[in-house]
C-alpha cells in the first residue's frame, strides 16, 4: 500500500513565498511613487532656480571676449572682399561668425555641456533668431529689405550683452544668465514605467488573492473551485510563485485521483522550483520546498506505475527523492548545524524529519514495484 495522500501530501508548501511575491507587488508600487515624486521634484527644483550667476572674474572675460568679437565685426564691415560677395552669402559669413561667437560665449562662462542653440533660445533669444535668419538666407528671400537681417543687427545685439556685463561688473551685481529648457519627452518612458510597474503590481496581487481563495477552498473541501482558480492562475505570466501554483493545482489533482493532471502540473513545479536540492548546504526552508514538490511528483509517477501506465518511469521516482530521505537529511543537517543555528529553523527541520521518513518508505514501495534487480540511485555527496 502506497502512503495515504491526505495524510503525506500538504497543500500548503510554505506559504512564506506566496507572501514574499505579495511584498515583491508592494516594493514595485513603492518604486513607481518613488519615480513620480522624483519626477515632480526635478521640475519643480527647475521652475524654483531657473537663473545662474557667474563670478566677476568670469564676467571680465566675457567682456573681452565680446569686445574681441565687436572689433572683429567692425573689421569686416571696413573688409573690401567682404563687400564684394552677394547680400546672401554675406548673411551666411555674418550667422557663421555669430554662431562661433555664440560659442565661445557660452564655453567661458562654463556652459560647455550645453548646447549654444539651447543655451540662447532660453537666455539671448534674439541673437538666436538673428542667427537663425543668417544661416538660412533663403527663408528671407520673401521679406521686404527692411526685415533682412544685417551687419548693424548683429552689432547691436553684442552691444547690448557687453553693456549688461559692463553694469554688471559697475554695480558689483552677478548677471543672471538662464538654462536652457528642458525636453519633457523622457517623461513618457518614465510614464511607461510606473504604468507597467503598477499594472504587474495589480496582476501579481490579483494572483496572490486567488491562491489565498484557492486555499480556503482547499480547505472547504471544495477543490473543484481551488483547482479553477489555479488553473486561471497558470495562465498568467506575472504569478511570482509559479512553481508554488502548480505545485498545490497538481497536488490537488494527485488526490483526487487524477494523475495525468497531477504529474502535468507537479513536473511544471519541479521544474520551476527554485531550489537546488542536489547541494548540501540547501537551506532548511529551500529543502523543504523542493522535497515537498519532488515527494508529491514521485509519489503521483508511482501511483501512475502502480495503474500500469508506461509513460512513467520508477528510476525517475526515486531520482526525485534521493535527496529528500533521512540518509540526505542527516548529511544536510551537519551542515546546518555549522552554517545555520537559527531556531525558527527547528519547526521547519521537524517537518523535513517527517517527510524524509514518508520519502524512505516511498523508497521501499518503489522497490517492490522495480523488482529485484531496481537499483535506486546515490546522491554523489552523500
Amino acid at each position: 500500500m502506497l502512503p495515504n495522500a491526505s495524510a503525506n501530501l500538504p497543500i500548503q508548501p510554505l506559504m512564506e513565498h506566496s507572501y514574499m511575491a505579495l511584498a515583491g507587488s508592494a516594493a514595485m508600487i513603492l518604486v513607481a511613487v518613488l519615480l513620480v515624486v522624483w519626477t515632480i521634484v526635478f521640475y519643480q527644483s527647475a521652475a524654483r532656480s531657473p537663473i545662474f550667476t557667474f563670478s566677476t572674474r568670469r564676467q571680465e572675460n566675457l567682456c573681452r571676449l565680446l569686445k574681441a568679437y565687436r572689433q572683429r565685426l567692425l573689421s569686416l564691415e571696413a573688409d573690401r572682399r567682404y563687400h564684394s560677395l552677394d547680400p546672401y552669402t554675406r548673411q551666411v559669413v555674418l550667422g557663421k561668425i555669430l554662431a562661433n561667437l555664440a560659442k565661445q560665449y557660452y564655453r567661458t562662462a562654463g556652459w560647455a555641456n550645453y548646447r549654444p542653440q539651447q543655451l540662447m533660445a532660453t537666455d539671448w533669444p534674439q541673437m538666436a533668431s538673428l542667427i537663425s535668419r543668417l544661416l538660412h538666407p533663403g527663408a528671407a528671400a520673401n521679406h521686404s529689405l527692411s526685415e533682412v537681417p544685417s551687419f548693424h543687427d548683429a552689432l547691436y545685439q553684442v552691444d547690448i550683452r557687453l553693456s549688461a556685463h559692463q553694469q554688471s561688473l559697475t554695480a558689483r551685481h552677478d548677471l543672471v544668465i538662464k538654462p536652457p529648457k528642458r525636453s519633457r519627452l523622457w517623461i513618457i518612458p518614465v510614464t511607461l514605467v510606473v504604468v507597467s510597474l503598477i499594472a504587474a503590481s495589480g496582476l501579481q496581487t490579483r494572483n496572490w488573492f486567488l491562491e489565498q481563495q484557492a486555499l480556503r477552498a482547499d480547505r472547504a473541501g471544495n477543490i473543484s473551485q481551488a483547482q479553477l482558480l489555479r488553473v486561471r492562475q497558470t495562465a498568467s505570466q506575472l504569478v511570482a510563485d509559479r512553481w508554488l501554483v502548480n505545485y498545490n493545482l497538481g497536488t490537488s489533482y494527485l488526490e483526487a485521483g487524477n494523475l495525468v493532471e497531477a504529474n502535468t502540473y507537479l513536473s511544471r513545479s519541479s521544474k520551476q522550483v527554485p531550489f537546488l536540492l542536489e547541494a548540501r548546504l540547501t537551506e532548511p526552508q529551500t529543502a523543504l520546498a523542493g522535497c515537498q514538490v519532488n515527494y508529491n511528483l514521485a509519489l503521483a509517477i508511482t501511483k501512475a506505475k502502480q495503474e500500469k501506465e508506461e509513460n512513467y518511469s520508477l528510476d525517475e521516482a526515486a531520482e526525485l527523492l534521493v535527496y529528500c530521505n533521512q540518509e540526505a537529511l542527516k548529511a544536510r543537517q551537519k551542515s546546518w548545524e555549522t552554517t545555520d543555528r537559527d531556531p525558527g529553523n527547528r519547526k521547519v527541520t521537524t517537518r523535513l524529519k517527517k517527510l524524509s521518513k514518508d520519502a524512505d518508505l516511498l523508497i521501499a514501495q518503489i522497490k517492490e514495484l522495480g523488482g529485484k534487480d531496481f537499483v535506486v540511485p546515490s546522491p554523489e555527496w552523500l
